[in-house]
């Protein structure tokens, strides 16, 4: 079995969708990259999905693998790269606006991150930990298959490939610039926000922080009100309100609809028709007619059945009335039955 990850991390590829297909999938499998990165958050659960896979091998083939996605790669048991292949790594970046508190907070989480990007790939290439660092510093390139060593198999290259490191780069690069584009217009800070949070909490990653660090993160995991959201987001803010007042909208228009429909149920009897046009006029809830129009529906049947049983004797506004004695005993001890069956659970009317 295959699974993709072709795309930008966060919009063409999401972690949900990526466990969705591994608590699906059994035995040996193979995971394809060509990404040039993307969400830091969405990242590291797809590289958590892929670490907690039990049920077989994990063989991670990459065409194409940039900043995220390089570090998703780390976590199959083999590596493997295709002649043309090409990978960078580079140190992960975001964007902050706000007093010398916010870029505090920023600082010290792309310390975490970074530092966690670097223990990674130190441990899995044997590299040291100073040489992974001025690579990712420097933003460096593997391409061919000298390079692509360091970080696992190269495969063979087909007799009609060109490899020519200058077009590999130059098509790789195109496909970051695109994604740098697109999440600095989706504003990226809210992705690190979500990462600090998962920093926090217990996890696989194990992370060294100071006490102020953590009471700076702690912060940032309490719950903020509507005023604050709306001050310090005010485009998520404006988001959530318009998606909740047309969620409201429509469950409100499902239940008035609803209750309409209930009281129309007892429109066809003759004597409960004002009622039910006052009920769905002044917004009477059905439940507090209910009992009525069991009453008058009981009236008109019984009505009805006299006019059957003989028709030249029954007077109809008088058999309306149940407590006349135009009924058979045996009548009125069943209407009686179903009065007293209805008042018992609340939905008789008595006067």
């Amino acid at each position: 079995m295959a699974i993709n990850i072709r795309g930008e991390i966060g919009w063409d590829v999401l972690a949900r969708d990526i466990e969705r297909q591994l608590n699906f999938a059994s035995g040996d499998i193979e995971i394809v990259i060509d990404s040039p990165g993307g969400s830091v958050f969405e990242g590291i659960s797809i590289a958590d999905a892929i670490r907690n896979y039990k049920k077989g091998n994990v063989t991670v083939k990459v065409i194409f693998a940039a900043s995220m996605a390089t570090y998703i790669s780390m976590f199959g048991q083999k590596l493997v790269f295709n002649a043309d292949s090409s990978f960078m790594i580079h140190n992960p970046s975001t964007i902050a606006w706000g007093d010398y508190r916010e870029m505090e907070s920023c600082h010290s989480l792309l310390h975490k991150l970074t530092d966690m990007f670097r223990k990674q790939y130190s441990s899995f290439t044997g590299k040291s930990y100073e040489d992974i660092k001025d690579a990712m510093d420097a933003e460096t390139w593997y391409i061919g298959k000298d390079d692509l060593m360091m970080w696992g198999d190269v495969l063979e290259p087909d007799k009609d490939v060109t490899l020519d490191p200058e077009i590999i780069k130059a098509c790789a690069s195109e496909k970051i610039t695109k994604l740098n584009a697109k999440m600095t217009n989706d504003y990226v800070k809210a992705d690190l926000e979500k990462v600090a949070k998962m920093l926090v909490l217990p996890s696989s990653i194990n992370m060294s922080s100071s006490n102020n660090n953590s009471t700076r993160l702690k912060r940032q995991e309490e719950k903020m009100d509507l005023n604050e959201l709306k001050s310090k987001y005010p485009d998520l803010y404006n988001q959530v309100k318009n998606e909740g007042y047309q969620d409201g909208l429509k469950a409100g228009v499902d239940t008035e609809r609803k209750r309409v429909q209930d009281h129309m149920q007892f429109a066809d009897i003759d004597s409960a028709k004002d009622l039910v046009n006052d009920a769905i006029k002044d917004g009477t809830p059905f439940a507090d007619m209910f009992a009525k129009y069991t009453r008058l529906s009981l009236n008109t049947q019984e009505v009805q059945n006299m006019q059957a049983n003989s028709p030249n004797d029954v007077n109809p506004g008088e058999a309306n009335q149940l407590h006349t004695g135009g009924m058979s005993a045996q009548d009125k001890a069943i209407i009686d039955e179903i009065e007293k069956g209805l008042s018992s659970i609340g939905l008789w009317e008595v006067k």
